[in-house]
C-alpha cells in the first residue's frame, strides 16, 4: 500500500532521489503529525519525552527510502546515492513537520508553548522561529544518525550477499577443477 501511494505521489516511473525523497519524507512528515494528534487526543502532547518515537517513525520512513533506492538500483556504488536519499527524505520531513509544529504551537496550543518554556532551555527567547529552530536541528542531527546507521545495515547486508556469492563461485570453480582433474585421468 505504501509503495503505490508513493508511486502515485511521484506520478512518473523514472525513479530520482529527489522526487522519492520528496514523496517519502512528507508521508514521514504526515505520519509524524498524525502521531502528535494521536498523543494530543491522549491528554499526552505535553509529555516532551514521548517525542523520541518521532525519531522511530522517522527511522521507519528514512529505512525504507533508502531501502526502495537500493532494490531500484542494483548498484555497486550505491553508498552516496543512499546518503543523498536518506537526507532528502530527512530534510523534507523535518522542514514540513517543523513549520507545522512551530505554527501549530504557537498559534493554536499556548499550553504546550507554555510546557516548552518551563521544561527546556528556550525559556524567554521563545519565539516561532526559535522553535522551528530547534525542531529543524532535533530533526535534522537524528535523520543523519539515522540516515548512516541505516547505510551501515545495508552494507554489511550487501557485504555477506557478496560474501556468499563470491563463496558460491569459488565452490563451484574449486569443484569444476576437480572434475576437469578426474576427466584428465580418465584420458
Amino acid at each position: 500500500m505504501l509503495n503505490s501511494l508513493i508511486n502515485h505521489v511521484i506520478m512518473e516511473t523514472k525513479s530520482s532521489i529527489e522526487k522519492n525523497g520528496f514523496a517519502i519524507g512528507l508521508i514521514t512528515s504526515a505520519a509524524l503529525v498524525a502521531y502528535f494528534f494521536s498523543m494530543r487526543a491522549a491528554g499526552l502532547s505535553n509529555v516532551l519525552e514521548l517525542r523520541f518515537f518521532n525519531f522511530i517513525i522517522a527511522g521507519i520512513g528514512i529505512f525504507y527510502g533508502i531501502s526502495k533506492l537500493k532494490n531500484d538500483l542494483k548498484e555497486d556504488q550505491f553508498y552516496l546515492k543512499g546518503w543523498a536519499q536518506g537526507i532528502y527524505i530527512s530534510a523534507f520531513c523535518v522542514v514540513s513537520f517543523s513549520i507545522f509544529m512551530s505554527l501549530y504551537i504557537t498559534y493554536f496550543d499556548q499550553s504546550l508553548a507554555q510546557a516548552i518554556k518551563t521544561q527546556t532551555n528556550i525559556g524567554t527567547s521563545y519565539s516561532t522561529f526559535t522553535l522551528f529552530v530547534s525542531l529543524l536541528m532535533e530533526g535534522m542531527a537524528g535523520g543523519a544518525i539515522i540516515t548512516f546507521a541505516s547505510m551501515q545495515y545495508l552494507k554489511r547486508q550487501r557485504n555477506e550477499k557478496e560474501n556468499e556469492n563470491d563463496q558460491r563461485r569459488k565452490n563451484k570453480a574449486s569443484q569444476l577443477k576437480e572434475e576437469l582433474e578426474i576427466e584428465s585421468w580418465r584420458l
